[in-house]
């Protein structure tokens, strides 16, 4: 990150709280002060403060080029903003000398091969008597000329991809530090409510009032505050290893349809399942976030279209989970389903999202079509094995 700050919207005018500084900044005093405007402010950045949704953004000031994180909060004093800055222009000044080293060996190469020509002529002309020694270095020539264009190739595949792996642990990095601002947010809020449910429960139980229903009741409750506890933390370490460990994928399927067992009999839903077990090596809950999502997601839409007959389909064997429902299928580019705040029903768009970025960690993969009446979700963890030991086995 090059810049973190915070902004409020004044009278439609926006000015900063606060913001940190480079050393390139605080050399040459280019410093904001407390509620100093900010007349360079985009539509976008104006709009978070409208709408209250995160937005991403590229934009240009006389700071630099940038690619930008803002993210609304909501407090009892109004709504801030708090932006994050990646600079860019170091990226591409890498790209743009690594192009010209590249052309710059290319063309050493080609002056060196009409160098050799040029000397196999001369060779030929002036000594015909060794023809054949000249030919013979001629394809040892061509054979390194070959490998060298081999080589070339190969290392820039291997830079680009190490660029590639770059980029991504950053993303990764930043959507952790993200989720954790998010989760420290939540947690309060979380323990309240698990702190009220067993005061409420021993009350009710000193009235001998309570029974089977209210218990079970808010037995569920407690169960549904702790998942959300373990989601919160699993996205808070979502770019470590910690805490991995070896489940069989029916556990996952179990756990996902107690939490929802409710849910599924009040919305009229009918949930199949058909599993042959393979190992896993990960975080459970992740893979229990993906199946909620899915679920969540269907539920949502059985509701907006009053469908009857309500069933969903979970099939897991030779690592590939298929997920179906009878909803009616997506009506939307089913090629932008997994992009960030793209929804067709009225929902963030940030759930099937989360999805895709959780299983990209894991090297998985997530393909969605329309199919008779529904859609279905193929999930392929083939690339992703773990044996008995917890060793990775790459196919």
């Amino acid at each position: 990150m090059t810049y973190i700050y915070s902004m409020i919207d004044k009278n439609n005018s926006v000015y900063f709280l606060a913001s940190s500084l480079t050393q390139k900044d605080i050399k040459n005093g280019d410093i904001y002060a407390y509620m100093q405007k900010y007349p360079e402010a985009t539509e976008t950045l104006k709009n978070v403060f409208k709408n209250g949704k995160i937005a991403f953004e590229e934009s240009k000031d006389r700071w630099g080029y940038f690619r930008s994180i803002l993210i609304p909060i909501d407090s009892k004093y109004g709504r801030y903003v708090i932006g994050a800055d990646l600079k860019i222009s170091d990226i591409k000044k890498s790209f743009d000398e690594y192009k010209i080293k590249l052309f710059l060996i290319l063309g050493l190469v080609d002056i060196f091969a009409l160098m050799i020509a040029f000397f196999y002529y001369r060779l030929v002309k002036e000594e015909k008597k060794h023809l054949e020694e000249i030919c013979s270095l001629n394809e040892k020539l061509e054979e390194m000329n070959k490998n060298l264009e081999k080589r070339v190739k190969e290392e820039s595949e291997k830079r680009i991809k190490q660029e590639e792996l770059i980029l991504r642990e950053s993303k990764y990095i930043q959507m952790g530090e993200m989720m954790d601002a998010v989760a420290h947010q939540w947690k309060v809020p979380l323990s309240a409510i698990m702190l009220e449910s067993g005061l409420l429960k021993m009350i009710i139980e000193k009235k001998g009032c309570i029974d089977d229903e209210i218990e079970k009741s808010i037995n569920n409750i407690q169960e549904y505050v702790n998942h959300l506890n373990e989601t919160l933390d699993n996205f808070r370490n979502f770019v470590n290893t910690k805490n991995y460990e070896e489940f069989l994928i029916s556990e996952v399927v179990e756990s996902v349809k107690n939490l929802v067992k409710d849910l599924l009999i009040i919305n009229n839903v009918r949930l199949e399942t058909q599993i042959k077990n393979f190992k896993i090596y990960g975080r459970k809950n992740d893979f229990e976030h993906i199946l909620l999502s899915l679920i969540d997601n269907s539920i949502k839409i059985f509701n907006q279209r009053n469908i009857n007959e309500r069933v969903i389909k979970i099939k897991a064997k030779d690592y590939e989970i298929i997920y179906e429902d009878n909803a009616g299928g997506f009506e939307g580019d089913i090629e932008k389903i997994f992009d960030f705040n793209y929804s067709k029903t009225g929902g963030s768009g940030i759930g099937l999202y989360i999805v895709k970025m959780i299983l990209d960690k894991y090297g998985g993969d997530i393909k969605a079509q329309n199919i008779k009446n529904g859609i279905r979700f193929i999930i392929n963890l083939k690339k992703f094995r773990y044996n008995s030991n917890s060793k990775k086995i790459k196919e």
